[in-house]
């Protein structure tokens, strides 16, 4: 954890206040997949401690991630199933990090069972094969279903 302490400390440093510092760090914490992915919560606990004194970092990061998983959802590439899932299991983080609320969780949670679906219960975005629904649904509550 001294690691962590080390990277808040320098995170803490930054000119927030230069509008180019701050969007390129945002824009780093929000590529999660290029994190080892048992070391996302590190992201994580970083971002709750930065939120405290940058809220808007907590905001944009938390906005991104969402709007990342939407639009994984609409895309539907299997390149791009592991940054879905690394994002998927940072969401889930934030929410044991207390960054968002059980009902965005929930919302999620719906939105990627349902997305796309038709009355008949088909869903032309997915082939019959495809799991990756089924993985991240998985990843979120694995992550944050203790809490």
């Amino acid at each position: 954890s001294s690691g962590i302490n080390a990277e808040y400390g320098q995170f803490r440093k930054l000119p927030w206040n230069n509008e180019e510092v701050a969007r390129y760090a945002m824009k780093s914490l929000c590529k999660v997949w290029m994190f080892k992915f048992h070391n996302i919560y590190c992201v994580a606990n970083l971002l709750s401690g930065l939120a405290q004194f940058q809220e808007r970092v907590g905001i944009t990061v938390v906005e991104n991630v969402l709007e990342a998983i939407r639009v994984g959802m609409e895309i539907n590439q299997p390149q791009y199933n592991q940054r879905r899932v690394a994002e998927a299991k940072l969401l889930g983080e934030l929410y044991n990090y207390r960054m968002i609320e059980s009902n965005i969780i929930f919302n999620t949670l719906y939105l990627v069972i349902s997305f796309g679906s038709l009355p008949d219960g088909t869903n032309p975005i997915d082939p019959p094969t495809d799991t990756i629904r089924i993985r991240l649904v998985l990843t979120i509550m694995d992550t944050c279903g203790q809490y």
